[in-house]
């Protein structure tokens, strides 16, 4: 067997930089580049500090939007057992808020490591994708090695928080409730749901409703697109708009307004 050595590694032994650059899906490459953030920090920001223009879309936008997509599917392929990614809290966490966060400790006590900055969500503004709940948390993990690369923040003082608020999940129970209420005397098609902000959360939300009513009342998806209005800055979201929608918009624009 040959010993033979390139700059200090095994020759047929591939390079960090060459697994970060191979020709696999960005989602491999962003699972393997987390394990790597999870196994050997240094190294990881090593690669990432020199090599940022390049690995900025892999470990955020937009490959970190199809992450949270899958991410409670994928995660424990990349993060060791026992080693948290985060600080997951819930609405019935409210009363030991202080207490949670000063437990939370995925490094050893010391008092140089209490967070220098963190970052926050609820999971419900995804990148155009929705309320994702929890799945959320690679979104902050995204953002803080952003700043650890550009801002040489110490990785082990940065805090990612998700906030499972439910948003979804209290909306559409909600909305089944005042439907099942009136339905003796208003038919589901006789409903229009107007949601006033006609960003990623709204999109989500609408697009749990519209399985909801395709599902339960085996409406067609047109149909049930029609129940569903978006209003913006600029008013009610319409086929003749006047300016170049958001693609998440696009799939809810009203067709029946008239020009007006």
């Amino acid at each position: 067997m040959s010993n033979e050595c390139v700059n200090g590694r095994p020759k047929n032994v591939p390079s960090i930089e060459s697994i970060a650059r191979s020709p696999y899906l960005n989602k491999e490459k962003y699972m393997f580049l987390a394990w790597l953030r999870n196994t050997n920090v240094g190294l990881f920001y090593y690669l990432v500090i020199n090599e940022l223009e390049e690995l900025v879309p892999i470990i955020y936008t937009l490959t970190v939007g199809n992450t949270c997509l899958k991410y409670s599917y994928i995660y424990p392929f990349f993060i060791p057992s026992g080693v948290p990614d985060g600080l997951y809290l819930s609405i019935d966490d409210l009363p030991n808020l202080t207490q949670i966060i000063k437990n939370y400790c995925p490094y050893p006590f010391s008092e140089s490591l209490t967070p220098q900055i963190a970052v926050i969500t609820d999971g419900s503004r995804i990148l155009g994708l929705g309320d994702l709940g929890i799945n959320g948390i690679a979104i902050p993990i995204g953002k803080l090695q952003l700043y650890v690369a550009g801002a040489r923040i110490d990785p082990r003082r940065t805090l990612p928080i998700i906030i499972d608020l439910g948003t979804g999940a209290v909306i559409l129970p909600g909305f089944i409730n005042a439907v099942q209420l009136v339905e003796k005397d208003i038919h589901l098609t006789k409903h229009r749901i107007l949601f006033f902000g006609a960003g990623s959360a709204s999109i989500g939300i609408a697009k749990q409703l519209l399985k909801f009513f395709k599902i339960e009342y085996g409406i067609s998806e047109e149909e049930a697109k029609k129940l569903v209005w978006l209003v913006n800055t600029k008013g009610l979201v319409t086929c003749d708009h006047g300016d170049e929608l958001a693609s998440h918009k696009v799939y809810f624009t009203c067709f029946d307004n008239e020009g007006r």
